[in-house]
């Protein structure tokens, strides 16, 4: 397999996923499973999710694929689809949001290229927004404890990772609700589209000028 691919995330391509994000269930945990520690990795658990919102919703998410590896993944889905959708401190979603819960890339062209692929495809399902809790730049959870200070922690514990504001706002996404550790950010999927259809209508009117006007003389 060569070249580029944007594929969509389903319970057959779950393995698919970035190596530090395969089989994450965090954000799956219900407030007692997180108090019992039970397990925040489980393969089964993550397909038989993706299995039961692409059966209710769609593909909740996709992946990009370069040259046979996965270089960027994107993780989505409506709020009442995720158990833990509630507790950030910023919560809850706009009703006319899906929740980001996974964003990660091996490069930031990678990153946008899933961020631009997600945003046509929800435009065809006729999704207005996508919103995520921010976090600090080192999200505890991911990493191991060595690499994470106490000044990194954010709200909630560790048991739910979260995009870094930072990336977040790097590819088009805006505060909606500010936090000290746990911002609401949203892209306006209807902005996007705008801008860009004017972009591509300003062109082909210049285009238009060009072929129709008069030779110099």
């Amino acid at each position: 397999m060569t070249g580029r691919q944007v594929v969509p995330l389903t319970a057959a391509t779950t393995d698919l996923l970035r190596p530090s994000c395969r089989g994450c269930v965090r954000w799956l945990r219900d407030p007692v499973e997180a108090h019992e520690e039970s397990p925040r990795h489980s393969g089964p658990r993550l397909r038989s999710w993706a299995e039961t919102v692409t059966r209710e919703w769609g593909p909740p998410g996709l992946l990009v694929r370069q040259d046979g590896r996965t270089v960027a993944h994107v993780v989505v889905a409506p709020p009442s689809l995720v158990p833990r959708a509630g507790l950030p401190a910023t919560a809850p979603v706009s009703d006319d949001a899906v929740l980001l819960l996974s964003l990660s890339s091996s490069s930031r062209a990678f990153t946008k290229v899933a961020v631009q692929s997600l945003g046509r495809e929800l435009l065809r399902r006729r999704v207005r927004a996508v919103e995520a809790y921010g976090g600090p730049a080192v999200v505890p959870g991911c990493l191991s404890p060595a690499a994470v200070t106490q000044s990194d922690l954010p709200w909630p514990p560790p048991d739910v990772c979260r995009v870094p504001t930072t990336l977040l706002t790097g590819v088009g996404f805006t505060v909606v609700r500010e936090h000290p550790t746990c911002p609401r950010l949203r892209l306006d999927l209807r902005s996007v589209a705008t801008v860009r259809e004017d972009v591509t209508a300003a062109v082909r009117s210049w285009l238009l000028d060009r072929a129709t006007a008069p030779a110099a003389t």
